[in-house]
């Protein structure tokens, strides 16, 4: 009895002592039974609450992925209840990748059901604790809610779970781009892939500086990942909706595109760890005609990288028809996109430009990084039917071009502008040919004219243009151009400060038509710099007539000059021939200088004529010299006086010893101290307006001889000696000279001498009673002779002659009138067929054909 009552006693001690140890038994237990690297329980407080029922009152665990600590747990053989759990989440360790397996869960061991009134866990990746409520309703069915509602069923091959995707932990967890999320997803899991259906409602807003949008999609999603190929497809019931607000242009183009989108994707996309890639993506406008395509899309998540191809195509009624196509590559720091642009535009305006017809095709290729520095090529090829703009009209005009560009973005960015017109950071090389078939301008029109050339801007900011301008014929109300042809280069640099840069070209012209006068070969060969002005030169050649142009143009004054070497007056014999079409120039030299300012247009003049040498309706003039020098403006001329002189006029008679002062008075140009020797005698005029306003020039007659005018008649055997002089009042007019009451009288004694003339002959024949009376004429010494002088506008001339004289061998005195009347034009036409005149004529012109 006494040895069973002690055996008693050392059982209650042991299970005493077992129980008064239970905890660091119980620690000692797990650790032996579990791997210290899958499982570590660092607290544990229990007691029993009953005879089948275990009371935890703190236990603390702790993973590789997590720390978990359990509060208040009641565990039995059918319900685990637990109070409060927290679970802290672990940065995950690196392991190495080992292949996914299908899932075998445990599940079939006999175990109680769980609740879990509080849950907490916290950690990264998430943003707050997460705080829902566990039960399991039936053994491997769970019931999730709290800040997420879930219901997840477990099976040995298979995870499946319901998350409902309505509240604000969810939404936290979202990007900020999506401002609505709603709907429910149905997940599975086997291991090897994870299948999901989800019905969506979701809205995302897209902001790029102020360029603003939101994309919306309600519908089904479904899609299934592979763990061991890392890849899975993904599928799309409705389109995608957008709405954009375009901000960030302006709203002349903004109008341009759609504000609703539709983004349709094909059934399947696939994706996977680093790529998502898709056959084919439609993006359309809903209020606009446009249409995009992406086909061979491919997004490379790792980098990240996209590929694909591109057509885009856009209508506009008053943009015309659009299309583009082309091959994209983008990743964060590099684009390369080439393809082809396409517009058809029945009729574009654009503030005052208008085209009609308008046609472009255009390649392109864009790369580099859009960050730093962007590589633009194209070559557009542009036609149109008509372009006008500003009172300019153009026919059937092509450009083609050839563009080579860089763009510095970050340059570009700043906003800053290189002399208020190009941006900083924008480089290019621009080739380009232009065909204008017809163009007009106010009153100018141009036929078949054609634009080439070259245009760069280095990234220095130095730049260098070439241009090539011709046309056929350039025509204006007053003028006309043949055959013209322009080549200018243009080189410098607009860097900050001032713009430095040199000019050159060469401007040809086969024909220059003016009202009344035609220029040929007309060659320009120009040179300029320029910096806060412009001084330029132009050497100027005519059809063998040179002259150099220089100037300097500042907003202030432009200053000119205009020098004209000495040179031949025979060069300028074709264009003399437009305004006095019988004068010949035969020898001499002439030169000018025109110097003042284009601004005001007051400039002063130097110039002459030196040994000048013409033939003028028969008449020959030697030796002309003149040098003139004044003030020209667009009131008046303003000449100072100089002399004008001419060796020798043969106009029937010869003319020498012309001088005369030029001057001018109140801005009309005149001719005053005229004194020509003539007859042996002098002719002085005091003074003539070089004008065609009607005039009466004063000229005074002194000591002609009588002789040499009896000499140059048509009688002969008459024979007439002495001087005269006189004042002839002569009236010149647009419609000719004549002269009104002229009177000449002689100076000193004279002689009249009749001898073997035949119409006196023929008269003392006819009426022998008149030869007492006529004899006395033989020989006639004259003491005063006075005769009017008048002269038609046709060329006749009236003389009304008085003598009074003697004839000495018979002492007879006599009283003489006569009176004469005659053409002095058809006199001097038949004395100018001279032999001395045809010879000198025949001299001048030979000298002229040398």
């Amino acid at each position: 009895m006494k040895k069973w009552l002690w055996s008693l006693v050392l059982i209650l001690s042991v299970f005493v002592g077992v129980y008064l140890a239970r905890v660091p038994l119980s620690l000692w237990a797990i650790k032996h039974f579990i791997p210290l690297n899958e499982l570590q329980v660092s607290c544990l407080d229990w007691r029993l609450s009953g005879f089948n029922r275990i009371h935890i009152t703190k236990a603390c665990v702790q993973t590789d992925a997590f720390n978990a600590q359990l509060f208040d747990a009641q565990l039995s053989m059918r319900q685990v209840n637990i109070e409060k759990a927290d679970i802290q989440l672990l940065p995950p360790k690196k392991s190495n990748a080992t292949q996914p397996q299908r899932l075998a869960l445990p599940l079939d061991i006999t175990r109680p059901k769980t609740h879990i009134a509080k849950l907490s866990v916290s950690g990264e990746p998430l943003p707050k604790p997460l705080v829902v409520s566990i039960s399991e309703s039936e053994l491997n069915q769970f019931v999730i809610a709290g800040d997420i509602d879930a219901e997840v069923t477990l099976q040995p091959e298979r995870i499946a779970a319901n998350i409902d995707l309505n509240g604000e932990y969810l939404s936290a967890l979202l990007p900020p781009q999506i401002q609505a999320l709603s709907g429910t997803s149905q997940l599975e899991f086997d291991g090897l892939a994870m299948d999901a259906e989800l019905e969506l409602e979701t809205l995302v807003a897209l902001e790029q500086a102020e360029c603003k949008g939101t994309v919306a999609y309600i519908g089904a999603l479904s899609g299934r990942y592979d763990l061991a190929t890392q890849q899975g497809k993904v599928a799309l019931a409705e389109p995608i909706s957008a709405k954009s607000a375009l901000d960030c242009l302006t709203s002349e183009y903004s109008k341009l595109l759609p504000t609703t989108w539709q983004v349709h994707l094909p059934r399947e996309i696939t994706i996977s760890a680093d790529s998502i890639a898709t056959d084919l993506l439609e993006v359309t406008g809903k209020d606009k005609p446009l249409q995009l395509e992406v086909n061979e899309l491919a997004v490379d998540l790792t980098e990240p990288f996209v590929n694909g191809d591109i057509r885009l195509e856009f209508f506009d009624d008053k943009w015309g028809a659009h299309t583009l196509s082309g091959a994209l590559s983008a990743r964060p720091n590099f684009v390369n996109m080439s393809g082809e642009i396409t517009t058809d535009l029945q009729k574009l305006t654009l503030q005052d430009v208008i085209a009609e017809n308008l046609e472009l095709n255009s390649r392109f290729k864009i790369s580099g990084n859009p960050t730093e520095l962007i590589t633009i090529e194209a070559q557009p090829s542009i036609f149109s039917t008509q372009l006008s703009t500003s009172g300019l009209v153009i026919d059937n005009p092509s450009l083609t071009l050839d563009l080579h560009a860089q763009l510095d973005v970050p340059k570009l960015k700043s906003g800053h502008l290189l002399h208020r017109v190009l941006p900083e950071g924008m480089s290019f090389a621009i080739t380009l040919d232009s065909k204008l078939q017809n163009l007009s301008v106010e009153n100018v029109t141009a036929k078949q004219s054609a634009l080439s050339g070259r245009v760069v801007l280095e990234p220095t900011h130095d730049f260098d243009i070439n241009l090539n301008l011709t046309s056929a014929q350039i025509q204006q109300q007053s003028y006309k151009l043949n055959e013209f042809a322009q080549t200018l280069h243009w080189q410098g640099s607009v860097a900050t400060g001032e713009i430095f840069s040199t000019l050159s070209g060469n401007t040809k012209v086969a024909e220059v038509n003016l009202a009344e006068l035609s220029l040929k070969n007309v060659s320009i060969d120009s040179k300029g710099q320029q910096s806060r002005g412009l001084m330029a030169s132009h050497v100027i050649n005519i059809d063998g007539v040179k002259a150099l142009l220089e100037h300097q143009y500042s907003s202030l004054k432009h200053p000119a000059q205009i020098h004209v070497p000495t040179q031949q007056l025979t060069q300028l014999q074709p264009y003399i021939d437009a305004f006095l079409p019988n004068l010949n120039i035969t020898h001499g030299n002439f030169y000018a200088v025109v110097e003042g300012d284009l601004s005001t247009r007051i400039f002063t003049l130097d110039g002459g004529i030196q040994n000048g040498s013409a033939l003028f309706n028969e008449r020959l003039i030697q030796n002309a010299v003149i040098d003139v020098s004044g003030l020209l403006s667009s009131a008046n001329i303003q000449l100072k006086p100089t002399t004008l002189s001419v060796e020798e006029l043969r106009a029937g008679v010869i003319v020498q010893a012309i001088t005369g002062q030029l001057f001018s008075e109140a801005g009309v140009a005149k001719l005053k101290d005229i004194n020509v020797q003539v007859f042996a005698g002098n002719v002085g005029i005091d003074e003539v307006s070089l004008v065609s306003t009607p005039q009466v020039v004063q000229v005074s007659l002194d000591k002609l001889s009588l002789d040499l005018i009896a000499a140059s008649g048509h009688d002969a055997g008459v024979e007439l000696r002495g001087l005269i002089s006189g004042k002839l009042p002569v009236q010149v007019s647009s419609s000719g000279v004549r002269i009104d009451s002229g009177h000449i009288y002689n100076v000193g004694e004279g002689l009249l001498k009749v001898e073997n003339n035949a119409s006196i002959n023929a008269l003392k024949e006819q009426q022998p009673s008149l030869q007492t009376v006529i004899g006395v004429l033989d020989e006639l010494t004259i003491e005063q002779l006075s005769s009017g002088v008048n002269l038609s506008e046709d060329g006749w001339l009236d003389l009304d002659v008085k003598i009074t004289g003697i004839n000495k061998l018979q002492q007879q005195p006599v009283n003489f009138n006569y009176t004469h009347s005659e053409n002095v034009f058809t006199l001097l036409r038949a004395l100018r067929l001279s032999d001395e005149i045809t010879r000198e004529v025949e001299n001048a012109l030979n000298k002229e054909e040398r």
